[in-house]
């Protein structure tokens, strides 16, 4: 038996969002919330501390950089993905570079890689002996 992997997910695509959150569910992903910016992505993962964050890049107001860099600034060790539909030019590939996200993934995505990206949170669940 194994736990279950909690997760948020950020992108200002109301569409994705929602497609994403139903995807991560048939994966049996606990889907503490979900947003359209970055400030709501910081907000979450301050609130739930999941165990991956996947996060849109470029997004109006405040963008996945944004947020990526508050997250890491709240936990070093969060797991945030980034999902971009678009190829990133030299400045921005060096800026996640410094910002060092969990994973890149480019959109549309391949499903079995975000299966994959799950499965490596799934721990098993400890026996308690009495």
């Amino acid at each position: 038996m194994y736990n279950i992997p909690t997760a948020i997910v950020v992108d200002d695509d109301a569409e994705t969002v929602s497609v994403f959150c139903e995807y991560l569910k048939i994966l049996d992903v606990k889907v503490e919330g979900f947003g359209y910016n970055g400030k709501e992505a910081k907000e979450l993962y301050v609130k739930f501390r999941p165990d991956i964050v996947f996060l849109d890049l470029v997004m109006p107001d405040y963008d996945g950089f944004y947020a990526l860099e508050k997250i890491m600034q709240a936990d070093p060790e969060a797991n945030v993905v980034i999902l971009t539909a678009s190829h990133l030019d030299w400045y921005d590939q060096k800026r996640l570079e410094k910002m060092r996200p969990s994973k890149v993934i480019l959109k549309p995505f391949d499903v079995d890689v975000v299966a994959e990206l799950v499965d490596e949170h799934r721990k098993p669940l400890q026996r308690i002996r009495g």
